[in-house]
């Protein structure tokens, strides 16, 4: 990736570099790459780097989840067919009951609402959710 831009404001939507599928990045919050390879920036912020890893460093102090970011979440409520999960957002995330292994109609899990943590394995992709009850 280009290194010119480092250290430099960025907006949303500016193309900070270019990756090539040989080239090994680490791509923090506020940066997105492209199917054609672009990494383009999401959020406002000062463009920042440390050897391979790169991020925007933005004066936001809420947490913004992304797809593919590991959480951990406490459940605060149950609606209809799922659970309310504070995972620190803005906006709670919903857990489904049949998100669990073994989870049927007739078996639900039983997770009361209180401090339980629910481990959400988003690298293989929603599947696999540990519970400590």
């Amino acid at each position: 990736m280009d290194l010119s831009l480092a250290n430099t404001t960025v907006l949303p939507g500016d193309i900070v570099g270019k990756c090539d599928r040989d080239t090994v990045l680490s791509l923090g919050p506020g940066l997105q790459q492209r199917e054609d390879g672009d990494v383009v920036a999401i959020k406002p912020g000062l463009l920042k780097h440390d050897r391979s890893k790169y991020w925007i460093d933005t004066p936001e102090k809420r947490y913004v989840p992304m797809l593919g970011d590991m959480v951990i979440g406490i459940i605060t409520g149950k609606m209809g067919e799922s659970f309310k999960v504070d995972i620190g957002a803005y906006l709670p995330a919903q857990l489904s009951f049949y998100a669990f292994e073994g989870a049927t109609k007739k078996n639900k899990p039983d997770l009361k609402v209180s401090y339980n943590t629910i481990v959400l394995d988003t690298y293989l992709y929603y599947s696999r959710f540990v519970a400590d009850c």
